[in-house]
């Protein structure tokens, strides 16, 4: 993927902090983007530490808009603890439901991370 198209100010991070969380080691992280008025768009920027990036969106054109899509960014594998997954999983669950700002207490475009620092 081209340097440009890496989607890290959609998530509230800077090109140097994206870095920082796709190379530290083992830290795995996750990043949640939505939008619910401009473009409907629920989006997760996961990170395993190690080099590994994916994106996963609800821009589905697949399964009726029952599902999300994943792009791998810049990497040919990303590792993912079931954990995470899981959360991952219920985030898109709960925002197809439409109640991921109650889930999250979060306002619309506003951003939520989370890091495991014992995976």
């Amino acid at each position: 993927m081209d340097e440009n198209e890496i989607p890290y100010k959609k998530f509230g991070l800077t090109k140097t902090e994206y870095h920082e969380f796709n190379g530290s080691l083992g830290r795995a992280s996750y990043h949640v983007y939505t939008d619910f008025e401009e473009d409907g768009e629920c989006a997760v920027l996961y990170f395993d530490g190690d080099e590994g990036a994916a994106l996963f969106s609800s821009v589905v054109d697949s399964f009726e808009g029952s599902g999300f899509n994943m792009k791998l960014i810049g990497c040919n594998y990303c590792d993912i603890p079931f954990i995470m997954m899981e959360e991952i999983l219920e985030i898109f669950t709960e925002y197809e439901n439409g109640v991921l700002e109650h889930l999250f207490e979060i306002e619309p475009n506003e951003f939520r991370f989370r890091q495991y620092s014992e995976i």
